[in-house]
């Protein structure tokens, strides 16, 4: 087992948590999780939508607007991608505030992360976690952070907390060894 070891200060931003829980998330969601998630966003992105589009209409011919069999052919469609977007835009930004309080958190504010052969250990002014390899189940890289997925909890780590990209890449290429060799 290698005698690597990474001890970095980490505050993360809220994009850095963002990508580090939506790299965690789309490696843990698989096989029927992944097809619930699928028919949830399809559910929400196609059908508020849509009740979205036949609410306003109706609105809008209560109020004295257009009526309804005398909209112009494109008007459903053009309101439909409005408000595709609107939900799209909307469930992006409470994952987004979910990361941004993270970020604010007084754990996930700053901490030192160490990484070696034993596992990962997070100590903040209050407290005190470790965790061993075998109790990680998911490791990945991105563009601007390394994150460690523990039973629901991720663990980012930016990139700006190496020494450099090489070190980074070379810390994720030990992660994947003692997480792959744990399991």
């Amino acid at each position: 087992m290698s005698d690597a070891s990474w001890t970095l200060n980490v505050t993360p931003t809220a994009a850095e948590n963002y990508e580090a829980m939506t790299r965690v998330g789309q490696a843990s969601l698989r096989g029927s999780r992944r097809a619930v998630l699928i028919a949830q966003s399809l559910f929400t992105g196609f059908f508020a939508p849509v009740g979205a589009t036949m609410v306003f209409w109706m609105i809008m011919t209560v109020l004295g607007g257009i009526p309804f069999a005398d909209l112009p052919a494109a008007a459903i469609p053009v309101t439909l991608v409005v408000f595709g977007g609107l939900a799209f835009w909307l469930s992006r930004q409470g994952h987004y505030l979910t990361a941004k309080l993270t970020a604010q958190s007084r754990f996930g504010r700053g901490y030192e992360a160490t990484v070696n052969a034993h596992g990962i250990t997070v100590v903040t002014s209050s407290s005190h976690w470790h965790s061993g390899w075998a109790d990680v189940s998911v490791v990945r890289g991105g563009k601007t952070t390394l994150a460690v997925g523990i039973s629901g909890i991720v663990i980012p780590l930016p990139r700006r907390a190496f020494l450099g990209p090489q070190d980074a890449d070379e810390a994720l290429c030990e992660m994947l060894e003692w997480q792959g060799a744990a399991q």
